[in-house]
């Protein structure tokens, strides 16, 4: 029975992590652009589990431990509909201000 390797640190592709986060937080709450970049990140055969998972932790800040690839896309997304949340909450807010 053959155990899966823990990714050291060394064997993280820090540019690739970078870049798919920064796009991340780029699309902000724009679904349209939030989408592909997901998708993107899904079909990329370079985006390992510790990649994965390294993009949501720095996306997401995720402060509980994301242990497999599902988990970290789920925090992903889980990240966007609370930024959207958010910003409908405050743009309502906006608007039933007196000042």
């Amino acid at each position: 029975m053959a155990r899966a390797q823990k990714a050291r640190a060394g064997d993280l592709d820090a540019v690739l992590v970078a870049a798919y986060a920064g796009r991340l937080k780029g699309a902000k709450t724009d679904r349209a652009s939030f989408d592909p970049v997901v998708a993107e990140i899904e079909r990329d055969a370079r985006v390992k589990s510790p990649e994965i998972i390294a993009i949501a932790k720095s996306y997401a800040g995720a402060a509980k431990k994301i242990g497999s690839r599902a988990a970290a896309l789920e925090a992903i997304r889980k990240r966007f509909v609370e930024l959207v949340r958010f910003d409908a909450k405050n743009e309502l807010a906006a608007k039933s201000r007196p000042w």
